[in-house]
């Protein structure tokens, strides 16, 4: 298998390379990369086995796309379909790394992935004439590449860094197992939350860290239904039903709502046909690497109003409603926090999904087409029955 990729932090592209691999950085310790003919997948969730290779679970699963055209050299080629190559990575090592390059007089950023025999032997005795033996998975290292100008770029002189970064490769059933959730769309209803630098952004930041104060919290319902008096328009709610407390968080300020086209019962939130078929990479087993030199008191907060809820509210038409849990919604904040744009989805009785979307402007500057997003998709299942 081979992997080399080049990418100049002059660029916008890199600032979405950047917030990604940053964003789930700041959220989860481990995540696994996957390389495929066109894209960057990371995916993390905090479950992991005793070995910390295999993902598994349905709560709090992150999944971003980087599409393939923001490097300026992107090669990825093994013999497993779409040429997926995947791999588990601590996410802190590699963003010091791009702090690091970020500090430099900027030139490209090489990534290549090495076979690195030394890290994969352990001493297994102590007897004399014992042979070593490989670990499990076979670790590798990313080697980021870059140059250093010291002084004047004509007159200075350049220094070249490379660090390499472990990573942890995946068997094909290994990767197979990570599958992105199904969301259903028989009983959906998505918002269009308020960007977080506009109008009314400061007072809606105010409305998801509402509850963040309560540590001892576990679940809540995120509430959302139409409002009766502007189709277009939604309405959000969060509510608290412990055994001893009760809360009712509501958003009074504009809400979009989003209108669904025709969808299937079940598919991934990201767009038809740009994750959802990654999850199919069934083959290929090898793992040679080549050189890749190619009870509370009622206030208000802004546009937020807190008081006590008078009874719950039966499933309607037009509302969907769903328990999770209070971590899951503190991640929500912070991914809100982070993005321009942000899309809310709540299947009722089953899920919670928050989309954001990052924008990479048009294609060239005579054109109107948009170049494809990279997005950060934040599932959360539903911690109980309604």
């Amino acid at each position: 298998m081979k992997l080399k990729l080049v990418i100049d932090s002059d660029s916008d592209d890199y600032r979405l390379f950047k917030t990604t691999i940053s964003t789930v950085a700041q959220l989860r310790k481990t995540a696994v990369l996957r390389f495929t003919t066109d894209r960057l997948i990371v995916v993390s969730t905090p479950k992991t086995a005793a070995s910390g290779a295999i993902l598994s679970g349905d709560q709090g699963q992150l999944w971003c796309t980087i599409p393939r055209d923001i490097f300026t050299l992107y090669n990825v080629a093994s013999i497993r379909e779409q040429n997926a190559i995947a791999m588990e990575c601590q996410c802190d090592s590699l963003v010091n790394v791009l702090r690091r390059y970020e500090r430099c007089n900027h030139g490209p950023l090489t990534i290549k992935l090495q076979s690195t025999p030394e890290w994969n032997q352990v001493h297994t005795g102590i007897q004399q004439g014992e042979e070593n033996k490989p670990m499990g998975n076979p670790i590798c290292a990313l080697s980021c590449a870059f140059t250093e100008h010291l002084g004047y770029e004509d007159s200075g002189k350049e220094v070249s860094h490379v660090f390499k970064v472990g990573v942890r490769l995946l068997y094909k059933s290994q990767d197979a197992r990570i599958v992105e959730p199904m969301v259903n769309y028989t009983k959906l209803l998505m918002f269009q939350l308020p960007p977080v630098n506009g109008e009314y952004g400061s007072k809606f930041t105010s409305f998801v860290k509402r509850l963040d104060r309560y540590a001892t919290l576990n679940h809540l319902m995120i509430y959302g239904d139409r409002n009766s008096d502007r189709s277009d328009e939604g309405r959000l709610r969060l509510l608290v039903q412990e055994l001893d407390w009760k809360l009712d968080v509501q958003w009074r300020g504009p809400l979009e709502m989003i209108v669904q086209d025709d969808q299937p019962s079940a598919v991934p939130a990201s767009e038809p046909g740009l994750v959802g078929n990654v999850r199919h990479l069934n083959a290929g087993t090898s793992m040679q690497i080549e050189d890749s030199e190619m009870d509370i008191e009622a206030t208000d907060i802004g546009n937020v109003s807190t008081s006590r809820p008078s009874t719950s509210v039966s499933p309607q038409e037009q509302t969907s409603q769903v328990f999770i849990k209070a971590k899951d919604w503190k991640v929500c904040s912070k991914l809100y926090d982070s993005f321009e744009e942000v899309v809310l989805a709540i299947s009722h009785d089953e899920s919670c999904v928050l989309h954001c979307s990052l924008d990479r402007g048009t294609v060239d500057e005579h054109s109107t087409k948009s170049k494809e997003r990279g997005q950060i998709i934040y599932y959360m299942a539903r911690s109980k029955p309604l």
